[in-house]
């Protein structure tokens, strides 16, 4: 698109966006469109019992196994189209999504990625999924979740067995893998594995009710072969070695990005270790 979204979905209850290879928003333009950009109707809309009016919420959806390229510095954005929509986005599932930032045709004038996944929704679970930082701008972060505007605080996000990865050069910033809005309420940070070089963080912002726990962030994680030079040869599985194997908590997510069953020990991570 040369300069609109890639993919836009103005009304999902019980959606399923899979399997799509997204990137390219706003080529020919600085207008910082997304790849899935994805609301709903307002609350005033769904008051409206006329022929005009919708029925439900977006709510129910599954975003899964789709690999979301560079597209503006936000690639994903689920939540209001803007601040001062009450579009209410609740119970979704994003699960085993490759986010890389440099990853296919990219916009000529608007900003490289800096936020791969935007959640100003409630009861949304993100889980298996990898974020990639090469390519990104000199600022990056995997996950942002906050309050877009007037539409009620983000509750309950439950962030499970992700990987990070970032390797800075001169002139970029520290990376951070989750940044979690001062409204947010009892988000959940798990299991998650970040790669960050030479320096990075996990958490920014805490909201409240915030449970962090068996997380891993190091310079080296001992990943199989994260720098191929082709997107599609990248391999963020942990190697045997890694301080990531069998360093989780059990029961929160049964399989990984590829659909290998986790043992009793859980590895770290969007994937289980390299045999």
């Amino acid at each position: 698109p040369s300069d609109s979204h890639v993919l836009r979905v103005w009304h999902a209850p019980k959606g399923v966006i899979a399997h799509n290879e997204l990137s390219g928003s706003s080529v020919d333009s600085n207008s910082g469109r997304h790849a899935l950009k994805m609301h709903g109707p307002s609350e005033t809309e769904l008051a409206d019992t006329g022929a005009s009016g919708l029925d439900g919420r977006t709510r129910y959806v599954i975003v899964a196994q789709n690999l979301i390229g560079g597209s503006g510095p936000w690639p994903m954005a689920i939540g209001p189209q803007d601040g001062g929509q009450d579009e209410r986005l609740e119970d979704i599932v994003i699960e085993q999504n490759r986010f890389f930032s440099g990853f296919g045709t990219q916009s000529c004038c608007s900003s490289p990625v800096q936020v791969a996944l935007q959640l100003w929704a409630r009861h949304v679970t993100v889980r298996n999924n990898i974020f990639s930082g090469e390519g990104a701008s000199n600022y990056f972060t995997g996950i942002a979740v906050g309050q877009r505007g007037v539409e009620p605080a983000p509750l309950g996000v439950r962030i499970f067995n992700n990987t990070f990865y970032r390797v800075t050069t001169a002139g970029q910033e520290p990376p951070l893998a989750v940044q979690i809005g001062a409204k947010a309420d009892k988000t959940q940070v798990r299991n998650n594995l970040a790669h960050f070089a030479p320096a990075g963080a996990l958490l920014g912002g805490a909201g409240s009710g915030l449970v962090e726990d068996h997380n891993l962030v190091t310079q080296n994680a001992a990943l199989a072969d994260p720098g191929a030079a082709d997107f599609l040869n990248k391999d963020f599985r942990p190697k045997a070695t890694s301080a990531a194997v069998g360093a989780g908590v059990a029961g929160l997510v049964f399989d990984d990005l590829e659909g290998a069953l986790r043992a009793a020990s859980v590895d770290l991570g969007a994937l289980i270790a390299a045999p």
